[in-house]
């Protein structure tokens, strides 16, 4: 060390001792007042385990995710989950060559790149944010004697380190290269600078705590300033931090002071009070609050209106019912996270939030025995006295007074009878139920017939009071003035009472004021006219809804209706008839998806709606089209709320009736939060592939940024896809579907893992979305190609190779089959003929001898006797004649629609004409030459033949008529004669029953009918 540095240390601490002296009066005179708390810490569940190692420091990528060095390897959060990156973790591996060397102190340059020290060695690492894999080292190649390593990088990416070598007592700064030529820049000695605490870089300068003060030394080494401290620091005090400016703790002026590279000397931000414990710790300025804890107490300070928040007893107990085990945990740091302030434990990460307001501050208070009591409607008179209803009964806050007290003037009814719904004022009437009552005078008097506990809604329109009772049937007007009522019917545009609105919950006035929108529970939204009449009707269908709950509330908009429903809050176009649902969907402890019903709508001013839901209240910003939420425990943000009860009152404040008492507010005390209008991309960071052939997986973790398409092995058969959307102010859900096995969009849960078993061969879609909201207003999307290869006898061309095989073998096997069967018909075919030749030439000639000699024979007998013999020759032609149909039958020279035909119309003239019976036998549509087999022709023969024997012998018939035709793709034979007789009984004795069965037999129809004549159909496919 030069002596002229020595020198000008010297000159810097003579200046900075009477600097201190001269500061003493104004820190005193600096004073801060206690307040009560406005904020509080809470635990950041980070998905570890509470065996998890110590951590060590934390950076927040450009990217939105967070990352914490500790000694079981590198997590990486999206503030929902974590995962962890060790050298012995096979999905997602850290890289180091050392299996006990663990990372610290984490640094980004600008462009998001991560640096870490490593425990092992004096060496620095750089890790790629995007693919999360080691990419750059520095190192010494030769140490010859034990060093501590401190470093820190410029935003440009330059790594500079602090090496202390703990046997020389020695510091030196270098410049690394990855090379390994690394450059000395500057070197300094305990003896001068007093012992090290802490290094950084910022403003292209190095900045040293010492334990005597701060060393600021140029960038290149060549020029240096000391600001000595006249206490010494503890190793364990407060290490500087860079913002702003180079921020620091002085311990002789128990101060908070502020330098940079432009400043010749440190200037001080403000003084601590006294009641501050300073032992140690670390701190953070951030918008003029400076924040101060270790692991057993947190101050937060606000240096522009020199306020003091002890947070110490409140964060102790918090640790002692969440973590009971590290109440005395080590605070190694402040974070700004996503804009929000973050406390990073040794084991456990904790954020601080503003304090949730009472419920006393916004519930109003309702001098009721019953807790519950639920609320309805709201009105101000002229006086500016605020009226609420409840269920059976009233209470008014009077001008100027806080709390709301029972109306006097309600005491004389018996108010059970009545169940409030509206309530209107009109002055000096105020309106509830049914009942009109004197504000001034206290009168009371019944507008319309009261129905007990029925409903009655209220609409005011100049000075008629309109009413409707639910599950009636009249629209009421009453002229407040001249106290008279009239009523109409609503009329139907069906004349149906189905459609007409049993149960209305609003009404209000159209732009015109000559019809009133009605919105109902069941039958969505209708105008009616003043005189009953609906001129529009508009269903829960074609409004988007369900009639779960119906349409509860109505808001005109020009042209447009917003209306609150079961499933959100739409927006109606009247004229064109189009609509718009604008959903905020919520997921339920069991990660299940449901609608947020909105029962209320009131207009701020500001183009936003308050919406009372049934699960606390929202807002809603017209102009983006978006929804905004309180803290989830802010007392307005659980409640139930009513329909039709929300209400403005002349001083600007808010009212909103709930299922549990009264709410209130002014807009400046409500702090919504939205989604955003963007959210960070969806980042896949690994998937897991199980292999069902090999049983083990393999894992892609990294250059998944690059990955263009996902090429699947036919044996694996799970795949789990790991995806994030860093968010550390809201929940985000995911919502997935694979293009190619299902289009639908799965609903949105919190889950970001994707399982997918048994993917079959082919090429298909990955699609993801993220949202804030568990809708679609504002989404993140992420796609990724899958292609599931197949085994090789699943190919496609394998597969035409086996079709065309396959085809080739099955056409010669028909062919061969077609060529046996024609073989074996022809043989059969020839069969018949001999057989048909045989028993007509054989047999036949038997029978006709049999019958002929018979006959014969009986004429040479005695009379007495011959009668046995003819009846044996009529035996024998019958017999001869049934196996000539047989013959016929069995004849395959005859096995077309004309053989058939003709033995028909033979049949028929033989047989008809020996009793005189004149016929008629019609043939349309039928192909004489198509082929018919012998079963069937056999059978229609036969029922033909049996028809026309009932004809000639149960019939008094002179006519018959035989049509034979062919119907699409039946055939019909009717035979229908002009005889007179009515069959009765049972037909089966006629040989109808036989002719069923026959019917049957061959897959016919059979009817028969005997009005106007006999009438026999019979229908068979062909």
């Amino acid at each position: 060390m030069a002596k002229s540095a020595v020198s000008s240390c010297l000159a810097q601490l003579l200046v900075r001792l009477s600097f201190s002296l001269s500061s003493i009066s104004s820190l005193s005179a600096q004073s801060y007042v206690d307040i009560t708390p406005l904020s509080e810490v809470q635990p950041y569940n980070l998905s570890l385990s509470n065996d998890m190692a110590r951590m060590n420091s934390a950076v927040q990528t450009p990217d939105g995710y967070l990352w914490i060095a500790s000694t079981k390897g590198l997590i990486i959060s999206d503030g929902h989950q974590s995962v962890i990156y060790s050298r012995d973790n096979p999905r997602y591996p850290l890289g180091l060559e050392d299996p006990d060397a663990f990372l610290g102190n984490l640094c980004m340059d600008s462009l998001g790149r991560v640096y870490a020290a490593v425990s092992s060695g004096a060496k620095i690492i750089r890790l790629n944010p995007d693919t999360r894999a080691l990419e750059e080292q520095w190192g010494f190649e030769d140490l010859s004697h034990p060093v501590s390593l401190s470093y820190d990088v410029s935003p440009s990416g330059d790594v500079f380190a602090l090496l202390l070598e703990k046997s020389a007592d020695r510091f030196t700064i270098w410049k690394m290269n990855p090379s390994g030529h690394n450059q000395l820049l500057f070197e300094g000695t305990k003896a001068s600078f007093g012992t090290f605490v802490n290094y950084q870089c910022f403003q292209s300068m190095h900045w040293i705590q010492t334990s005597d003060g701060i060393l600021r030394i140029t960038n290149d080494g060549g020029h240096f300033t000391f600001h000595h401290c006249i206490n010494s620091i503890q190793t364990d005090y407060y290490p500087p931090i860079k913002g702003e400016h180079y921020y620091f703790y002085d311990p002789s002026l128990r101060a908070v002071m502020y330098w940079d590279s432009a400043m010749s000397a440190p200037v001080k931000y403000t003084s601590v009070p006294s009641g501050v414990n300073m032992n140690s710790g670390q701190f953070m300025v951030h918008h003029e609050m400076l924040y101060m804890a270790n692991g057993y107490y947190f101050f937060v300070l606000d240096t522009l209106h020199h306020t003091i928040q002890d947070l110490s007893t409140a964060t102790y107990e918090m640790k002692k019912q969440f973590y009971p085990a590290a109440i005395s945990e080590d605070i190694l740091g402040f974070h700004l996270i996503d804009g929000n302030v973050f406390l990073l434990g040794s084991k456990f990460l904790y954020a601080l939030k503003a304090r949730p307001p009472s419920t006393e501050r916004f519930h109003a208070a309702i001098p009721l025995d019953r807790p519950d009591v639920s609320m309805r409607g709201l009105a101000e008179d002229e006086r500016q006295n605020v009226y609420a209803s409840f269920y059976s009964g009233v209470v008014v806050k009077p001008k100027g007074e806080q709390d709301f007290r029972l109306w006097p003037v309600l005491s004389a009814i018996e108010a059970n009878r009545y169940s409030a719904y509206s309530l209107t004022y009109k002055d000096p009437y105020l309106f509830w139920h049914c009942l009109e009552i004197n504000t001034v005078d206290g009168s009371i008097k019944q507008t319309v017939p009261n129905a007990v506990n029925g409903h009655i809604v209220h609409l005011l329109a100049g000075d008629t009071l309109w009413l409707y009772t639910w599950y009636g049937h009249h629209l009421y007007s009453y002229d407040i003035p001249r106290g008279q009522l009239d009523s109409v019917r609503i009329k139907s545009p069906t004349d149906q009472d189905d459609d007409f609105p049993y149960i209305i919950n609003k009404m209000i006035n159209n732009a015109d004021q000559a019809a009133i929108w009605m919105a109902t529970s069941n039958n969505g939204i209708k105008l009616v006219s003043r005189e009953g009449k609906v001129l529009q009707s508009f269903s829960v269908e074609e409004l988007g809804t369900s009639r779960q709950e119906g349409i509860n509330d109505i808001l005109l908009d020009g042209p447009y209706i917003w209306y609150g429903c079961y499933d959100g809050l739409g927006k109606l176009n009247t004229q064109t008839r189009e609509y718009i649902l604008y959903k905020d969907p919520m997921i339920t402890p069991a990660m299940h998806q449901r609608s947020r019903t909105v029962f209320t709508i009131l207009p701020d001013t500001q183009k936003g709606f308050y919406l009372g839901s049934q699960q606390g209240l929202v807002y809603f910003d017209t102009s983006a089209l978006l929804y905004a939420h309180l803290n989830p425990e802010h007392p307005l943000a659980q409640p139930e709320f009513n329909r039709t009860s929300a209400f403005k009152d002349s001083q600007g404040r808010y009212y909103f009736g709930s299922t549990n008492g009264l709410y209130s507010f002014l807009p400046e005390q409500l702090e919504f939060q939205s989604a955003g209008d963007s959210l960070y991309p969806v980042k896949l960071y690994g998937i897991a592939v199980f292999n069902g052939e090999e049983k083990r997986y393999r894992y892609i973790t990294s250059a998944l940024s690059d990955l263009e398409e996902l090429v699947l092995l036919p044996s694996e058969t799970n795949i789990e896809f790991n995806l994030s959307v860093p968010c550390f102010n809201h929940d985000i859900y995911y919502s997935y579907r694979i293009k190619g096995i299902h289009d639908q969009w799965s609903e949105y849960a919190a889950n970001p893992q994707i399982l997918v078993y048994a993917l079959p061969p082919g090429r298909y879609m990955l699609e993801v979305k993220a949202s804030a909201n568990a809708s679609d207003s504002v989404i993140s999307r992420f796609q990724l190609p899958v292609i599931m290869s197949s085994y090789w006898y699943q190919k496609a061309w394998i597969w035409i190779l086996i079709s065309l095989g396959f085809s080739a073998a099955l056409a010669m096997l028909i062919r061969y089959w077609y060529q046996l069967r024609w073989r074996r018909q022809k043989a059969l075919e020839a069969l018949r003929i001999k057989i048909s030749s045989d028993l007509h030439d054989d047999v036949g000639s038997i029978l006709s001898g049999l019958a002929m000699q018979s006959q014969v024979m009986s004429y040479e007998m005695p009379e007495d006797k011959r009668k046995p013999m003819l009846e044996l020759s009529d035996m024998s032609r019958e017999a001869m004649e049934r196996m000539r149909d047989t013959v016929w039958a069995i004849d395959a020279r005859k096995d077309k629609y004309e053989n058939l035909i003709d033995r028909m119309r033979d049949f028929a003239e033989k047989t008809l004409e020996r009793k005189n019976i004149t016929h008629d036998f019609i043939m349309s549509g039928l192909d004489g030459k198509k082929f018919i087999s012998p079963e069937v022709r056999q059978n229609i023969y036969l029922i033909f033949k049996e028809a026309i024997t009932n004809i000639i012998r149960h019939a008094n018939a002179q006519h018959v008529v035989i049509n034979f035709s062919q119907e699409s793709d039946r055939v019909v034979l009717s035979i229908h004669d002009n005889g007179t007789i009515q069959l009765s009984g049972s037909p089966d004795g006629q040989g109808i029953s036989n002719m069923k069965m026959r019917a049957a037999k061959i897959g016919g129809k059979l009817s028969i009918s005997s009005e106007n004549g006999f009438h026999i159909v019979l229908e068979i496919g062909t």
